[in-house]
């Protein structure tokens, strides 16, 4: 962990362990150089109680009982040397008791590392210091979101609630929450990789803001979508015959597609991945806490890669393929994995008996046996199949062979239209000559591939059409309804009691 994250996450626990606020309160507004000089700090004290200022700097307040402090930073005057000022305000219970604590501030806040005692006497307590201290909780924690921290939701309803204590209208602009400013790396990473090309003209990362609230409704087939004319791939392909992914027949040319030419490249992928993060799943969702994306679809489909399925897999699996229906990997979305298998009676009884595991420790969970996935999958021609799920589908999933191909998917709607594109062909990605083309520039089987990504003008056009913009804009909102719900019954859950009805 990065003392960066650690800031954040220290910051919300902090916040969230404080007690509830009394019917009463005292606040208290004292500039910094009324608390005395302070004494200075050895180095290695110093850094553990700072390392988690993080990208404020300005170093950090400890009450020794009940509420919650912040330093305020003043703009800079002449006649102090052009050197900002620091203020601190506190908000602690109603009585007739000191309020004490420590000051820390790092270099730059003055010479060395200072730690300030203070002792707040009851009568420098004025109603006067309750707004400034509000609007510097609402400055702290829009800042944290502004630049990106993990806890968005948190920040978020922290700072709502400090501009309710003062009266303001909570109102985002459009500037509060898209996504932060990255470093200069990061950019030029994505603009030699392509990846700020895709975010930039898709606008994948920008949430589709609505409109005027009203009772309109309109079909949305009706709406129109991308106008631009495909390119032609015709006269590019003539004459080429590559080498194709035998599990691209399975695929629709209008899904993304990873194509893995071997289980040892499928876990190769999957490890570089979480080492440095996941940058295709950014492209589309951009956000700065790890949300363990692969690790909960993982746990969905019962395909954890342990040291038993890593050392099954290479004797059993000779080529991977993953595809899903959109690129909203963090917030759910429909996908699949098909193996091609030198033994797929052998690969699907091992994830038999990951489904009975899951469910044996699920007691919602609903197993289904081939009866009940041929039903749910008419004129599909399956060999096996078995599944697990739960309502909220914290697991969902289904395995299916299909002569020596097998399928494992969250969806079933997603399993029957791979089934669909297999049984007709026409519209599967083998049949594009966008595959094609790209097929032959990078050839299948080159000793340094270990995965090959596609994703084709179809796909594209698909996903940013206004039936998956509209709806991923109602996912992102209802997801945000569910954070602020959860954000405002975090204090509870903390101190033990029974939330509110939501």
């Amino acid at each position: 962990m990065t003392p960066r994250l650690a800031t954040c996450l220290g910051l919300v626990l902090a916040a969230a362990l404080a007690p509830a606020a009394p019917a009463q309160e005292r606040f208290f507004d004292v500039p910094l150089d009324q608390l005395g000089p302070g004494e200075r700090m050895d180095v290695e004290h110093a850094e553990a109680v700072l390392w988690g200022t993080g990208p404020l700097g300005r170093g950090r307040v400890q009450l020794d009982g009940p509420g919650e402090a912040w330093l305020l930073e003043e703009p800079a005057t002449d006649a102090g040397g052009g050197a900002p000022a620091l203020s601190l305000a506190v908000r602690a219970p109603a009585g007739d008791t000191p309020v004490a604590g420590r000051v820390y501030l790092p270099p730059g806040a003055g010479p060395g590392y200072r730690l300030l005692p203070f002792t707040l006497a009851p009568d420098r307590a004025s109603e006067a210091a309750r707004e400034r201290f509000f609007r510097a909780e609402a400055d702290h924690y829009e800042r944290l979101l502004r630049e990106g921290h993990a806890g968005a939701a948190w920040f978020r309803h922290r700072a709502d609630a400090a501009r309710r204590e003062l009266g303001d209208e909570v109102e985002r602009a459009e500037a509060d929450v898209r996504p932060p400013r990255r470093h200069d790396l990061e950019d030029s990473y994505e603009l030699f990789s392509g990846g700020r090309a895709i975010a930039e003209n898709l606008r994948l990362d920008r949430v589709w803001s609505g409109g005027d609230a009203g009772e309109r409704t309109i079909e949305v087939d009706s709406i129109a979508g991308i106008e631009v004319r495909p390119y032609d791939w015709g006269p590019r392909v003539e004459g080429l015959e590559p080498e194709l992914d035998p599990l691209a027949t399975w695929i629709p040319a209008d899904q993304h597609a990873v194509f893995f030419p071997s289980f040892a490249g499928l876990v190769a992928v999957l490890d570089e991945s979480a080492r440095l993060g996941t940058p295709l799943l950014r492209v589309a969702d951009p956000r700065a806490e790890d949300a363990r994306t692969r690790e909960r679809y993982e746990r969905q489909l019962c395909l954890e890669l342990d040291a038993a399925a890593r050392l099954l897999g290479p004797a059993v699996v000779r080529s991977a393929a993953l595809t899903g229906s959109d690129p909203y990997l963090r917030t759910g979305s429909d996908v699949a994995l098909l193996f091609e298998c030198a033994q797929p009676e052998l690969l699907l009884g091992w994830i038999a008996e990951r489904q009975r595991a899951a469910a044996a420790g699920a007691e919602d969970s609903e197993s289904l046996d081939a009866a009940a996935l041929a039903a749910a999958l008419p004129g599909a021609e399956l060999d096996a199949a078995h599944g697990v799920r739960t309502p909220d589908r914290r697991l969902g999933s289904y395995a299916l062979r299909a002569g020596d191909v097998v399928l494992v998917g969250n969806s079933l709607p997603q399993l029957a239209r791979l089934l669909e594109t297999r049984a007709d062909g026409a519209a599967s990605l083998a049949r594009a000559d966008e595959f094609r083309f790209f097929r032959d520039r990078y050839p299948r089987g080159a000793e340094d591939e270990a995965a090959f990504l596609l994703l084709t003008d179809a796909a594209l056009r698909r996903w940013c059409g206004p039936r998956w913009r509209i709806g991923a804009a109602r996912r992102t909102r209802a997801a945000a309804l569910l954070s602020e719900h959860q954000a405002a019954a975090a204090t509870e859950v903390v101190e033990g009691a029974t939330p509110r009805a939501l």
